[in-house]
């Protein structure tokens, strides 16, 4: 057997041994309900629990050796943490201390805007790790990411406005840089779904956070020099940011008009959300992405994915016992889906790809999505593809369902006697 196969059987094995990740945060494992918080508040402590739902399933798709570090520090070191501060945050809010919520309401602003492109950082990594790229060129980038950015997260956590403020100035130029180098080779590179999954993260922290304060950064301005605060103008919200990051325009506006009340109050210091407003602006030159990785990803066009397949020809109503939505019917989470509840995000899609099809694993997160009337493109998709327990998993399935690697795009909803209803995919 030559050498590198006997390494990497030596590495799954041991990687098999290793006890599994989970995240430590109540807010999010055990949806913990917030408190009555003032409305303004409401706005922005529901847009942190989104954004942490949101890294935590992406770090959970990281499953490479070069990630596995990232992923102990992120459920371990990082999350926990995090939460505390917030659950500090909203015993102040809705104990009326609306200055000191505030402070640490806008220090995770500004550390939920590290994190995320932390983890996007780790995406293009692990897609790099995997088509050949050196780990030298990975760790020197993954290095300079953090020279730049530690100190912004830092600042954050450490809730001094003044110091958070002058850290936005030094290092947002930066920040831009790296969302513009990771928007540039999301356009560009083949395979579409570290393509989209790195370019979901860009779009969150480039439209989504910095639009709102964008949108509110115009209130700080005016509410920093004395004068009394405005509206936001609707033309910044009018580009696709909040489509992109499963918000409506009706939400996102709210949320924009939250902050520059928050501003005007004096809760929220104008300096810091004006900083954060500026981080999407690049001043800087792009940091250079591994070459190798650079010349592997361009001058191809992307190859479109292939279609989603059940793998199983029957289906409970029900959800399982051991999932987030436990005993739930699939109508009951397609109505939180539509009333805007449930997040599409927060029902995530796994997946394999075999012989040109993406053979869907969780067959009820699926149903609930078509019920609802979520485009596919809004879905949040893991591919699961490579993972021995996965793939196993998988090819039993078919087998016990008498499918062949094309899966099937019917299935039948069970337990409903005559009434018993079919899914089709595609509709």
């Amino acid at each position: 057997m030559p050498l590198r196969m006997v390494v990497a059987l030596v590495l799954a094995i041991l990687l098999a041994c290793i006890p599994e990740i989970h995240e430590q945060c109540p807010l999010i494992t055990e949806k913990v309900q917030a408190p009555v918080l003032p409305a303004d508040f409401a706005r922005v402590d529901a847009l942190l629990i989104q954004r942490a739902v949101c890294m935590t399933n992406e770090v959970q798709q990281l499953r490479g050796s070069l990630a596995r570090s990232f992923r102990i520090y992120f459920a371990y070191d990082t999350l926990p943490p995090l939460c505390a501060r917030l659950q500090q945050a909203r015993q102040l809010a809705a104990s009326g201390k609306a200055r000191s919520a505030g402070k640490k309401y806008q220090a995770l602003l500004v550390a939920a805007q590290v994190i995320e492109l932390a983890i996007a950082v780790h995406a293009f990594s692990e897609y790099s790790d995997g088509v050949g790229v050196p780990a030298g060129e990975i760790v020197q980038m993954q290095s300079l990411f953090g020279d730049q950015m530690v100190p912004l997260l830092d600042a954050a956590l450490s809730e001094d406005p003044v110091r958070i403020q002058r850290a936005l100035a030094e290092h947002g130029a930066q920040y831009g840089a790296w969302v513009e180098a990771f928007g540039r080779w999301s356009s560009q590179v083949n395979a579409q779904v570290p393509r989209l999954r790195v370019a979901k993260l860009v779009w969150d922290v480039g439209m989504l956070v910095v639009a709102t304060h964008e949108a509110a950064g115009a209130a700080a301005e005016l509410a920093a020099s004395g004068r009394p605060p405005v509206l936001p103008m609707p033309v910044l919200v009018e580009g696709g940011g909040a489509a992109a990051a499963g918000m409506s325009q009706a939400a996102y506006l709210e949320l924009a008009d939250a902050l520059r009340r928050l501003i005007a109050s004096g809760a929220l210091d104008a300096t810091v959300v004006v900083g954060l407003a500026h981080l999407g602006a690049s001043g800087s030159p792009p940091p250079e992405l591994p070459t190798s990785f650079q010349m592997s990803a361009g001058g191809e066009e992307t190859t479109a994915p292939g279609p989603l397949r059940f793998t199983q020809t029957t289906a409970s109503p029900v959800f399982s016992n051991d999932g987030s939505f436990a005993g739930r019917s699939i109508s009951q989470v397609a109505a939180e889906l539509r009333s805007g509840a449930l997040k599409p995000a927060e029902v995530p899609v796994e997946f394999i790809a075999r012989d040109g099809n993406r053979l869907i694993v969780n067959t009820r997160s699926v149903l609930p999505l078509r019920e609802a009337g979520v485009p596919e493109a809004q879905w949040n998709l893991v591919d699961r593809t490579g993972s021995p327990v996965v793939e196993k998993t998988i090819s039993e399935r078919l087998a016990h369902n008498g499918l062949g690697s094309a899966g099937t795009d019917v299935v039948r909803i069970t337990g409903s006697g005559t009434n018993a209803s079919s899914y089709q995919w595609p509709p």
